[in-house]
């Protein structure tokens, strides 16, 4: 994926000196940045099958793509004792990814969780432990994704966060009542802009199609005039004039 271009310029001491065009600017340039890393696909070949359905994908790629979008970043443990154990069951790792994002630094908190593992048929007493370093490091690389999901947006479809907003702009509204306006029948252009308010309601007509029925409501317009101008036609409105 292409790295979004970003504002080098600034620093964290720079921005409480920013007038507000500028930072407009900047939080424009976040907000594109995310924008475009959510809604890039994660390659196939990172995605990974649990025993229980659910898509993952492994350490390694999320930390490579967060080497190269967000290049200065930290994990760094939180707390008094970052690392707990809950009972004889579960061990609790818990961090903070700190990255500069367009000169200005972000946070975010997480916290990841590991079954412990014991010898089979034993207590679970700690004596009984197998690898407990290995649990630890699963619960530290459960706690690292989830914070780099969350605040960098990165591999967004495969964790369902992608948020697609396709309602139509006002512009594009514009551009299909611009062509409505043009049926010559008053009762028949009424008609077509209550269809057109319901199916945009509704997102049939929505932004990714909406250059395809643009297409088609030209064409509708123009057969519907034509068939207006038919000499029978203009006879019925005659008499119905009268």
């Amino acid at each position: 994926m292409k790295k979004p271009e970003t504002l080098t310029k600034y620093t964290n001491s720079e921005v409480t000196d920013l007038d507000w065009g500028n930072l407009s600017e900047l939080e424009d340039a976040m907000k594109d940045k995310r924008k475009a890393i959510s809604e890039s696909k994660t390659p196939k070949s990172q995605i990974k099958r649990r025993p229980d359905g659910m898509d993952y994908v492994e350490e390694g790629y999320m930390r490579h793509m967060l080497d190269q979008l967000y290049p200065i970043w930290s994990w760094v443990s939180t707390g008094h004792n970052p690392i707990q154990i809950l009972g004889s069951e579960y061990v609790v790792a818990t961090g903070e990814l700190v990255i500069s994002d367009e000169g200005i630094t972000r946070r975010f908190h997480s916290t990841g969780a590991a079954r412990i593992q014991y010898k089979r048929g034993t207590p679970h007493t700690i004596e009984n432990m197998i690898d407990l370093d290995k649990n630890v490091a699963s619960a530290n690389t459960f706690a690292f994704k989830r914070a780099i999901n969350r605040l960098t947006h990165i591999s967004d479809d495969v964790y369902r966060k992608v948020i697609e907003l396709i309602d139509l702009k006002d512009s594009e509204i514009k551009k299909f009542h611009k062509i409505i306006k043009k049926i010559k029948d008053e009762d028949k252009r009424e008609e077509v802009l209550l269809w057109f308010a319901e199916k945009a309601e509704n997102t049939v007509i929505n932004q990714k199609n909406s250059e395809e029925w643009l297409d088609k409501m030209m064409k509708w317009v123009e057969e519907l005039n034509d068939k207006l101008n038919k000499p029978e036609n203009k006879k019925e409105n005659k008499k119905g004039e009268k």
